[in-house]
């Protein structure tokens, strides 16, 4: 199964929030899924890191290493991204979510 972590189940699994969905954390935990996150989830992340409106219990070195320890592949933006975000309905406005979701 391919499975694309949103930037919210992220700080979740940063943050070590034992309210994560068992299914969720299966899915994490098993080594046959295919596991991914977009750079924009991170920047998203780091921006409001940043500007004080998150709060994470990792530091950033533990939020990349559990990046690594649950073997989760970071997607790039590419150009034609760029080009197909300028296409999509404004049905839902938050940049990092919009961004997200053209990697499928």
């Amino acid at each position: 199964m391919r499975l694309l972590l949103d930037t919210h189940i992220f700080i979740s699994l940063i943050n070590e929030d034992n309210g994560l969905n068992q299914s969720i954390i299966n899915g994490l935990e098993d080594s046959k899924n295919d596991k991914f996150i977009s750079i924009a989830s991170i920047w998203e992340i780091i921006i409001k890191l940043n500007i004080g409106k998150l709060i994470v219990t990792r530091n950033l070195e533990k939020m990349y290493g559990a990046i690594n320890l649950f073997n989760i592949s970071v997607l790039n933006i590419q150009k034609h991204h760029l080009d197909k975000y300028l296409t999509l309905p404004l049905i839902h406005r938050d940049p990092f979510d919009r961004l997200i979701i053209l990697r499928h």
